[in-house]
């Protein structure tokens, strides 16, 4: 909440303010105070009852206007006038804290008691703030905020700025507000007035919290509280410590909420005064429905809900005690009131002789210091109309310099004299060079389309519903916009509703204009790349429903409009069994990562479903707090099932090497050493057949070697012994230099001069690969020359190869459940090792296949 000060600058504390009262009240029973005694306790008792009782404070006003009227003493009825005016103020009742105040004015004005005048004006402003009437508010508090600033009473000066603040707030002038409120800190800053600035200071934080600055709030409100701190004010010590506690709640920083909620808790229960505690019971209740603890949620509801209804009897208790001593005392002053005047009427014949003697002295005297009087406030009238008009000047020149600055100025328009007068820096920002403007001139300057609304206006045709209007036009140099004009106007009626005076101000906003103007067209630029971008690209708001979808979404998910997705949670389009993952990859909580990937399957409204690939990146505000995800969604079915179709012919070929390593040792070891087996059954039969016996060791020592030299095959078929032992490029030139021995076809084996070595399990792959594309040329390509070349450059490794066979189709091929098995081999083989490969062939003339790896490719693991 924010306050608007009358008189005091600090709010009392309920429990000091009881304290007060009894002993003024104590004060009053005593019966040796005088009438200005008397009248003085009155008007501190309407003060101190203002908040307490609002009742109570109007009879102590009335008593205290009925003393005045009755000693004729003007001064001090304008001040019971204007304690009566606020304590109808607090009672709700506008109407009658007008009539006073405006009594109580009139009465100042003529006593020319200038601090009074600021401090009723003021006043005033408030009563019209409470019956949201802006401009009559505004009015009041300027001029009291001119006497306050000329009699330098700062103090009253930083109140003022106080109450005007509030006033832009509930006028939604957010950004004026922020810049008064400051001021009034300002002051009291320099003023060292550290309860008043407390009071400020939390002001300020509740201004920030509203608006969702929340470092600002926590900011000024620790100001406050340490203050508070330094001077003991354990009351407000809890309260600031619960308003800290309520900004990180909403920042969802629960720990440190809960250790200021525990702090106003601490100290409220130490005060045991009601108001505090229910405020500490409100903000535990809050806090624990926000974590959730609904044990805890119950316990402190309880409390606030006790504490509350204890108030409530205790008000109804002190309000029935209040009317019982208000009927006592004025019984006791009746009766004291009908002894006073039977005594008056026995004095009276005696003293009026007296009396009129003294009179006729005192009307002497009087008419001598009036022209006494008369004369030296004649001469100190000419000295402070000097230093007021000084300070006019003064101002006047700052407030040119400001409009300068801020490339604004300012304009009266008197409808009932038909006078309009403008600062000096308003014909500047149109586009004039001196004071004079010349309206017809400026309109040709002005866009096109904005020029009617201008002209309305100059025309007077105001809509008399309207308290102010706001409307911005462009000035035009050579076709081309110079000017962005902002203008803003407030309507003064009369009491019949019409229109009396237009006031307001122009600004030139054309920087921040150029600057929206670019942000939307930032903004299109985005929808452009959305559109573009064959992806569905959603955005998530933090409880996982989606507030946009692109267009693309009606394609990939089958719709007819993408409205049919707006409003729907994600998990809508996720089937089941994915819905939890996904969740979790989603969770904005737990994440720290800008974006992620996360392969799904997905569903549509038909029943359908498709592989998709979702990339999401987090959305966070000015503050960096978290307001949702950007999903972008690809439909990667087709690259799934190219992944499936390359694992099966990898398993196909893994079961097709085991089944030709099973043949080799069944149809070429298993005999040899079947074989020998049985020579070795024959030579123990041969015993005493010496020469028989040494032939059949021959044959077992030749089917043995046989055996060994046929595992040595198998081995090098598996992985030939050349390649572990001497790497890639022997093993490479001793498999060509067999086939060419064949004289059935000729390989051309090209490697560049320093061709570096690479990782183990890379030559092993790429042995495979060229082996299998020897292979394939030698079984189905018919061809008599075969071409390849391992090349290195500063990027990568490239290794190629071509014959010039039959050629083949290559799409047809892949797509072949029984014949593309080799091409599938070699692809899967170049993608364990993160290459890249491609094939091209004419059918009839060629089949050629690039390969590629990047440097370091043992530490890398990308998908080709």
């Amino acid at each position: 909440m924010l306050f608007l000060v009358f008189t005091n600058f600090l709010l009392a504390k309920p429990l000091a303010s009881r304290n007060v009262i009894d002993s003024l009240k104590k004060e009053l029973n005593r019966n040796s105070i005088d009438n200005l005694q008397k009248f003085s306790i009155f008007n501190s008792l309407s003060i101190s009852y203002r908040k307490v009782s609002p009742d109570s404070s109007m009879h102590y006003a009335t008593k205290a206007l009925e003393l005045a009227n009755k000693l004729k003493l003007e001064k001090e009825k304008g001040d019971a006038l204007q304690n009566l005016g606020i304590a109808y103020f607090y009672a709700n009742d506008f109407k009658k804290s007008l009539d006073y105040l405006y009594q109580s004015l009139s009465i100042r004005e003529k006593m020319a008691d200038s601090d009074k005048i600021a401090h009723t004006l003021n006043s005033i402003g408030n009563v019209y703030f409470n019956l949201n009437n802006v401009s009559e508010a505004l009015k009041f508090y300027k001029r009291s905020l001119v006497l306050a600033r000329k009699l330098g009473d700062q103090k009253r000066e930083a109140s003022i700025l106080n109450n005007m603040g509030s006033l832009y707030v509930s006028n939604n002038r957010i950004d004026t507000a922020y810049i008064i409120l400051n001021q009034s800190v300002a002051i009291l800053e320099k003023q060292h007035d550290s309860p008043t600035l407390s009071s400020s200071y939390n002001n300020l934080a509740l201004l920030y919290r509203k608006n969702g600055a929340y470092e600002k709030s926590l900011k000024y409100d620790q100001k406050a509280l340490n203050i508070n701190k330094e001077m003991g004010r354990n009351w407000e010590i809890s309260y600031v410590s619960n308003s800290i506690g309520e900004t990180y709640l909403l920042m969802k920083n629960y720990q440190k909420a809960f250790e200021y909620f525990s702090e106003g808790l601490r100290v409220a229960e130490t005060l045991q005064n009601q108001d505090i505690l229910l405020f500490s019971y409100r903000s535990m209740t809050k806090y624990y429905n926000a974590v959730g603890n609904h044990a805890e949620f119950d316990n402190y509801f309880n409390k606030y809900e006790a504490t509350k209804d204890a108030i409530f009897t205790t008000q109804n208790t002190n309000s029935i005690a209040e009317m019982q001593v208000k009927y006592e005392t004025e019984r006791k002053e009746k009766e004291n009131a009908l002894q006073k005047l039977q005594i008056t009427k026995e004095r009276s014949l005696k003293n009026t002789f007296i009396y009129l003697s003294i009179l006729v002295l005192v009307a002497v005297v009087i008419l001598f210091f009036r022209f006494r009087v008369k004369k030296k406030l004649s001469s100190k009238l000419e000295i402070l109309v000097n230093e007021r008009t000084h300070d006019l000047l003064l101002n006047q020149s700052k407030l040119t310099e400001a409009q300068r600055i801020g490339k604004s100025g300012s304009w009266d328009w008197d409808l009932v004299h038909d006078q309009l007068s403008w600062s000096h820096e308003l014909p500047i920002i149109l586009g004039g060079k001196n004071m004079e403007m010349n309206w017809v001139t400026i309109l040709r300057t002005v866009h096109a389309e904005d020029r009617p609304k201008l002209i309305e206006i100059l025309r007077k045709k105001f809509s008399e519903l309207d308290s102010h209007f706001v409307f911005d036009f462009r000035i035009v140099s050579n076709n081309t916009i110079e000017k962005y004009i902002s203008v803003y106007a407030e309507l003064t009626k009369d009491n019949s509703g019409k229109i009396i005076l237009v006031q307001g101000n122009i600004q030139d906003v054309t920087e921040r204009k150029l600057a929206e103007l670019a942000l939307i067209e930032s903004e299109e630029l985005y929808r452009k790349l959305i559109s573009a971008s064959p992806d569905a690209v959603f955005k998530i708001n933090t409880e996982g429903l989606i507030v946009f979808a692109s267009q693309q979404s009606k394609k990939l998910f089958r719709i007819s409009d993408e409205s049919l997705i707006i409003g729907t949670h994600i998990n809508e389009w996720i089937v089941k069994t994915d819905q939890l993952r996904v969740i979790e990859n989603l969770t904005l909580k737990s994440s720290e990562k800008s974006n992620r990937d996360t392969d799904i399957l997905l569903q549509r409204k038909d029943g359908s479903t498709f592989s998709g690939e979702l990339r999401t990146a987090i959305i966070s505000d000015s503050n960096g707090k978290s307001t949702g995800l950007i999903v972008v969604v690809r439909n990667i079915t087709d690259r799934k099932q190219m992944e499936q179709k390359i694992l099966r012919n990898t398993i196909e070929t893994e079961e097709r090497e085991r089944q030709r390593f099973s043949e080799d040792l069944h149809d070429g070891l298993g005999p040899l050493l079947s074989t020998a087996k049985i020579y070795l059954e024959l030579i123990a039969a041969r015993m005493e057949k010496p020469i028989e016996q040494k032939e059949f060791i021959k044959m077992t020592d030749d089917l043995l070697l046989e055996s060994i030299k046929s595992t040595r095959e198998i081995a090098n078929n598996l992985t030939p012994n050349l390649l572990n032992d001497f790497g890639l490029i022997e093993a490479l030139s001793v498999y060509v230099d067999k086939i060419n021995k064949m004289n059935t076809i000729s390989v051309a084996l090209q490697i560049e001069e320093n061709f570096p070595d690479l990782p183990k399990q890379t030559e092993v792959a790429l042995y495979r690969i060229i082996s299998e594309l020897i292979n394939n040329t030698l079984k189905h390509a018919s061809a008599s020359k075969i071409e390849i070349a391992l090349l290195k450059t500063n990027k990568e490794v490239k290794i190629t190869y071509s014959d010039n066979g039959i050629g083949c189709d290559i799409q047809k091929i892949l797509l072949s459940p029984s014949k593309g098995l080799g091409l599938s081999n070699i692809i899967s083989r170049v993608k364990s090792i993160n290459g890249h490969c491609n094939f091209k062939s004419v059918p009839g003339q060629y089949f050629r296949t690039n390969i590629t790896l990047p440097p370091a490719v043992e530490n890398e693991q990308s998908i080709m």
